[in-house]
């Protein structure tokens, strides 16, 4: 996971600056990055953004956004990632690159081609570390095997082919505190690039709309406010809203919750009606029952 918060930060700041707009889903006014074709499927870690702001919210609400928990996010992932995996690539993203290219060791790429063969038909989800020497270590050995030519993708071994980039390769390749002190600095000015300031932007509630966690914020609610529900009921255009997010139908939370025991037992000490008995054994109410 710290690879694909790693990525996550990446993808959001230099696509446009530090917004946080990576973690938008798709919209009536909107076509997202998150689902755009180079993230769809790929990128990932979108859930523990959304759970760690769903956390930062209940304890300061409106004070860190969404790009700030991305990049801190990212920051403290890449400092414990010694002991973890830095990520891995997809057989479409590398299958070119074993097959047709030339400066690539022919061992290296004869490994990887049994699990990705050139036919677009097999194995494309199929995955691969890009470091195959130490996988689980965040460590210099990505430089080591560019000098062996065993960069698995096209972009990894341009940085060590003949370039203005090949004394780089070798610096970080035979000092890695280098490599950690450059990759350290590189972070935090990848973080300032664009930020959003004052009034420039806002501070959401949610990284992203996810229906699950608005339900918990909704849940939150009722547990705070024992007439929060029944104000919702009443016409409190905010909750209408948010239930709106988790369906076209706001009044389909209602219905939904219907067979949740648990859950009705809970708003039902909440707030004693006969509303939620009605609504458990039928579900064929009109809208004007519920006015």
């Amino acid at each position: 996971m710290a690879a694909s918060l790693i990525r996550l930060h990446f993808h959001d700041c230099f696509v446009q600056g530090c917004d946080a707009s990576v973690l938008l889903k798709d919209s009536e006014s909107i076509i997202s990055e998150q689902q755009a074709r180079q993230n769809n499927n790929s990128a990932r870690g979108f859930e523990v953004i959304d759970i760690i702001k769903y956390a930062v919210e209940k304890a300061c609400p409106a004070v860190v956004s969404c790009a700030d928990i991305l990049a801190v996010a990212a920051r403290d992932s890449s400092i414990l990632v010694r002991s973890h995996t830095i990520g891995n690539a997809r057989c479409t993203t590398f299958r070119r690159r074993i097959h047709d290219e030339t400066n690539i060791h022919p061992g290296f790429a004869k490994l990887r081609q049994h699990r990705c063969p050139s036919s677009q038909l097999i194995g494309n989800s199929t995955l691969a570390p890009l470091d195959a020497a130490t996988p689980y270590s965040f460590d210099n050995h990505y430089f080591k095997n560019l000098l062996q030519r065993k960069g698995l993708l096209h972009s990894d071994q341009v940085l060590f082919n003949g370039g203005l980039t090949d004394h780089i390769v070798k610096r970080y390749s035979e000092n890695e505190a280098a490599f950690f002190e450059d990759f350290a600095a590189a972070m935090v000015k990848m973080g300032d690039i664009k930020l959003l300031t004052g009034s420039a932007g806002e501070i959401r509630k949610l990284s992203g709309l996810n229906p699950l966690l608005l339900l918990l914020l909704l849940l939150d609610q009722i547990w705070l406010d024992p007439f929060f529900f029944f104000l919702a009921r009443s016409g409190l255009t905010p909750l209408l809203l948010l239930l709106g997010q988790i369906w076209p139908d706001p009044f389909f939370f209602f219905s939904a919750i219907s067979g949740l025991t648990p859950l009705l037992l809970l708003l039902g000490q909440i707030w004693p009606d006969s509303f939620f008995s009605a609504r458990s054994g039928s579900t064929s109410s009109s809208r004007s029952d519920l006015a």
